[in-house]
């Protein structure tokens, strides 16, 4: 009896040994996975979306096919799209793991494309792959960099397309509705930035364009306006409606063209970044870590986040989620009714102006692309982004 029950004994421990490492056989942990791309490929320059696709399932690394591990089924990326993954043998400079790179543009000099060039049997070079195609919706061939006054402020252009306005809702649904194309600048509006208008504004304090205090981003030198210390990449804060439309009117009469804040049709095209019934500009996933939101305490300027700090959304267009609320067009009225469902504006006249995105101490609920904020155009509570329609 004894003999029997020994030998079902180590039965039992050599099944479970079997069990416990059949799945991982063939698999490496994550962070070895890791350690092996960056031995043999480079780090990649957006980690945060890197870990994100890396953890999402087990990686396997094949030294035969690849230089680095790969991925058996094609993940979702932050952005609620489809990685595509092609490892090339060599890189001269390193590369993050997005095909279209960490910019969300293709083209670029951070996409991965097949660099190599595959040899077939007969020792003939086959072409490389053709790079992923650009959405619909952009063109970078007519992005550019404004510079009047120094403002080197990229401005990037969203072809004439439509999309689901999610934050008017009606009882047929979110209306489906198009827009001209335009440009909408990649950023907030930084202090640096803004102080370059209040300088030329006269005296922008008693227009009510800016707030200087001690938790603002712009400080007050010998009668000069300058961003404060460490704050010269953060956004403009505070800021009025009535300052951010000065600001577009000022860069309109001294470029020629049509610069102003964006309608709020235009803001929520962008933000949602070609996404369809998304609550974040990135997509599902949670906002921890995507987006600068729900502070408590401690002063405003110490809380803001650089303008970029996060990773862009899919038109590359960055913090359309918190950092500072921004200013739109429209004067906000809680029962919107659409004019027209082409370039659609709101209200004709109102008492106060709609703002967006959320703000560095707004809730998660406020952050989302949904959510209409308001408040009166001479108050002194958000930053902003600009656009240009042709």
């Amino acid at each position: 009896m004894k003999p029997l029950f020994n030998f079902c004994l180590i039965f039992l421990l050599f099944c479970n040994v079997v069990y416990s490492e059949e799945p991982t056989a063939s698999l490496l942990m994550t962070e070895k996975a890791l350690a092996v791309y960056e031995s043999d490929v480079g780090t990649y320059p957006s980690s945060t979306q890197g870990l994100s696709a890396l953890t999402r399932r087990p990686i396997e690394v094949s030294p035969e096919r690849w230089k680095g591990p790969y991925l058996e089924k094609v993940p979702i990326d932050p952005w609620g799209d489809e990685f595509v993954y092609k490892f090339p043998g060599t890189h001269e400079k390193p590369y993050d793991l997005s095909s279209i790179g960490a910019d969300r543009i293709a083209g670029t000099g951070d996409d991965i494309v097949n660099w190599d060039v595959k040899k077939s049997p007969a020792g003939k070079k086959e072409p490389a792959l053709s790079p992923v195609p650009l959405p619909p919706e952009l063109d970078p061939g007519r992005e550019y960099m404004e510079k009047a006054g120094g403002l080197n402020l990229p401005m990037v252009w969203l072809n004439p397309g439509q999309f689901i306005y999610v934050s008017h809702r009606s009882g047929a649904g979110p209306p489906l509705v198009a827009l001209d194309g335009y440009w909408i600048s990649r950023y907030e509006i930084s202090a640096r930035q803004y102080c370059i208008f209040l300088n030329a504004a006269g005296d922008p304090e008693k227009m009510g364009y800016a707030v200087v205090y001690e938790d603002s981003t712009i400080a007050k030198k010998s009668g000069k306006f300058l961003p404060r210390a460490e704050c010269e990449d953060k956004p403009a804060y505070p800021v009025s409606w009535i300052g951010a439309d000065a600001f577009c009117r000022m860069l309109s009469k001294g470029t020629g063209l049509n610069y102003n804040v964006p309608t709020e049709a235009e803001w929520e095209r962008a933000a949602g970044g070609g996404l369809k019934f998304k609550p974040y500009p990135w997509g599902d996933q949670n906002p921890e870590g995507r987006a600068n939101y729900g502070h408590r305490g401690g002063k405003d300027f110490e809380l803001l986040t650089p303008v970029g700090s996060f990773s862009p959304n899919h038109f590359g267009l960055f913090d359309m989620a918190g950092n500072v609320l921004e200013w739109c067009r429209d004067w906000y009225d809680v029962n919107v009714e659409l004019r027209g469902v082409k370039n659609p504006a709101g209200p004709g006249f109102g008492n106060e102006k709609v703002l967006r995105g959320g703000g560095f101490r707004s809730q998660e609920q406020f952050i989302r692309i949904d959510q209409r904020l308001h408040n009166l155009p001479w108050f002194k509570n958000g930053g902003f982004r600009i656009v240009r329609e042709p």
